[in-house]
């Protein structure tokens, strides 16, 4: 949950900021100071840890929509060019447990060039209505848009051809952006940022069609390694929850191939 403050800053102070940081980018460049100050590292510690049980919970205690212990499918992130394989690897994982724990069967799946800020969380959304309508990102901004679909048969996701592209050439009005409904009526579409290797920084977006205007934004940076800088309409735990889960499908997976090795050689030994 997001909260307003009002500070007072000397003049030459601000101007600095405008200057400096972004006219725009101003409460997430405070926030990114602050919060090391006030949030203390058990806190995070502690979100993790309930994160890692509650999915340990979902994973092994019952069946999670394909990611079960038997199921293991999962949408890989592919790298070009200079994407952080680290930060796919991490996005990969909330992206399939968030998947996995809405139980999704439809995905839309896009990825823009560069790091985009909150801003496009539900953007272009009617005023006062919560119909979800695709962001107008340009299209020489994305760099790939990719449909998936889970075939109940196979147990795993397959990739099929757009209807029709999410992003188009229009003009930057909200009232023409098309609403989520008109390519599915219940999928999640996922954006996520390129260009990682270079920027330290990136993006994941999620938005639900037909869920009464789920969707939320988080943040990445990279010091040491890759965390979470910022997050909208979706908190700390519930993204540590996400990764877990998709962590314990990463590890089901592993299993899973070295058993199909096992009884690969086998076989081959039998012959």
């Amino acid at each position: 949950m997001q909260k307003k403050l009002t500070i007072t800053l000397d003049e030459s102070v601000y101007e600095g900021l405008q200057t400096v940081i972004g006219r725009r980018r101003i409460s997430q460049f405070i926030k990114s100071l602050v919060r090391p100050h006030v949030i203390g590292k058990d806190l995070e510690a502690s979100y993790a840890e309930m994160a890692r049980e509650e999915a340990r919970e979902a994973a092994f205690g019952g069946e999670v929509f394909g990611a079960t212990c038997r199921g293991y499918s999962m949408i890989e992130l592919v790298p070009a060019e200079h994407d952080d394989v680290a930060f796919l690897s991490l996005a990969q994982r909330i992206m399939n447990g968030a998947i996995a724990a809405l139980q999704m069967r439809e995905v839309f799946l896009v990825q823009v060039d560069n790091w985009f800020d909150h801003k496009w969380l539900g953007w272009w959304s009617r005023k006062g209505e919560e119909e979800l309508r695709v962001p107008l990102f340009t299209p020489n901004r994305v760099r790939s848009e990719k449909h998936f679909v889970w075939d109940v048969e196979k147990s795993a996701w397959t990739s099929i051809g757009l209807p029709i592209p999410l992003h188009i050439r229009q003009p930057g009005r909200p009232w023409l952006a098309r609403p989520l409904d008109r390519y599915s009526k219940c999928a999640a579409f996922i954006w996520y940022s390129g260009s990682t290797a270079m920027n330290k920084v990136g993006s994941l977006m999620l938005y639900l069609s037909g869920a009464e205007g789920y969707a939320w934004y988080a943040s990445f940076k990279k010091d040491e390694h890759w965390a979470v800088s910022d997050e909208f309409r979706v908190t700390r735990r519930e993204l540590a929850s996400f990764e877990e889960r998709g962590r314990q499908m990463e590890l089901g997976t592993e299993k899973r191939d070295i058993q199909d090795f096992k009884a690969e050689q086998s076989t081959i030994s039998h012959a």
